[in-house]
């Protein structure tokens, strides 16, 4: 009767290398439970000091707290300024997509696209609030209006109550 060694030694193999991994996930495991944090630091840690600069610490005034029409810092009594960034300005027909990063209940979106100092299409949108920002309803430009691989100036002004904020971006017609 003849023994089958070669599957015996896989058996053997296999069953050792299970064991050793075993033995030293416990090991590693006991390590780390018996020692303290201290003890597990290999380098003390260093931070190197900021310059402060000419933040002022000092207690704000009643008006910094609760500032009535501008924001602390705008004393030119101009609007207060909304955060506006084109998100997306491609396709066929002409697709232009704004991101506002504040929450505003009404405005108005007026699009403008310029070559040079000519105007070549302008057009007014309502805004669209959501959850967390504002988006304009959208603009789409027929493509006819464009002539293809001319540079185009798409300028983008939203306009709420008090407050202004404007966006830029160049684009080559397709």
């Amino acid at each position: 009767m003849k023994i089958k060694t070669r599957k015996s030694k896989k058996f053997i193999l296999i069953a050792t290398s299970v064991a050793v991994l075993l033995l030293a996930s416990a090991s590693a495991s006991a390590y780390f439970l018996t020692t303290t944090k201290d003890e597990q630091v290999t380098a003390p840690m260093t931070v190197e000091d900021r310059p402060v600069g000419d933040i002022n610490y000092d207690t704000p005034t009643p008006d910094e707290e609760n500032p009535t029409i501008d924001p602390p810092g705008n004393t030119t009594g101009q609007d207060s300024l909304i955060g506006v960034s084109i998100s997306y300005a491609g396709g066929s027909p002409l697709q232009v997509r704004v991101l506002i990063d504040e929450v505003l209940s009404t405005g108005t979106c007026m699009l403008s696209i310029t070559s040079g100092s000519k105007e070549i299409v302008s057009q007014t949108a309502e805004v669209f609030p959501s959850s967390s920002s504002t988006t304009c309803k959208g603009f789409t430009v027929d493509n006819a209006a464009l002539t293809k691989g001319t540079t185009y100036t798409i300028k983008v002004t939203v306009e709420s109550t008090d407050k202004k904020g404007t966006a830029t971006k160049e684009i080559t017609a397709q």
